[in-house]
């Protein structure tokens, strides 16, 4: 919990505020998550039983089951790919990083202090190779195979995640 809500929602709620929607990705087993991302708006979908194992591992599960969603979306011409346990990303570096001109790469990444951060923005031509995704890499490889701007943002909770609940003490640094 930070300030009274789920660290979870609280990134949604940033994203929500700066994108024209969200798609959340869940367990089955997380129906109070389920139901408050819905609450707020976000388009919920679950995990297929069948990769819990690979989620525990890591992200590419997620990213692959929010990326069929999306292909189902004609109208979209990009995603952003924001873990969930980062609440502390502003919705105006939100709002940046999807009016940045990529200057031609399918890939915008934001950076604090020199070091990649989150959320990271997917032209829809790579949507099909997120949806392939799987187990603990997320998409690193599709950052090392496509050209990829870099974008210098002032918004430390780009890179400010929480690990652990000692995590959601202090302000991150300006």
């Amino acid at each position: 919990m930070l300030d009274g809500e789920g660290v979870a929602v609280r990134t949604a709620r940033a994203l929500l505020a700066a994108c024209d929607g969200v798609i959340a990705v869940v367990r089955p087993d997380q129906v109070t998550l389920h139901a408050a991302l819905t609450d707020i708006g976000c388009q919920v979908v679950e995990i297929p039983a069948g990769v819990l194992a690979t989620v525990h591992e890591g992200m590419g599960s997620s990213i692959a089951a929010a990326a069929r969603a999306a292909l189902a979306l004609p109208y979209l011409e990009q995603v952003l790919v924001q873990p969930a346990d980062m609440p502390w990303v502003l919705p105006a570096t939100i709002r940046q990083l999807i009016h940045e001109d990529n200057g031609g790469c399918p890939i915008v990444v934001p950076t604090f202090d020199g070091e990649d951060g989150h959320p990271v923005r997917f032209d829809r031509c790579l949507l099909p190779d997120l949806a392939a995704l799987s187990g603990d890499r997320g998409a690193r490889g599709l950052l090392l195979a496509n050209p990829t701007h870099r974008m210098a943002v002032t918004d430390a909770g780009v890179r400010r995640d929480v690990d652990q609940p000692a995590d959601l003490g202090g302000t991150p640094a300006a």
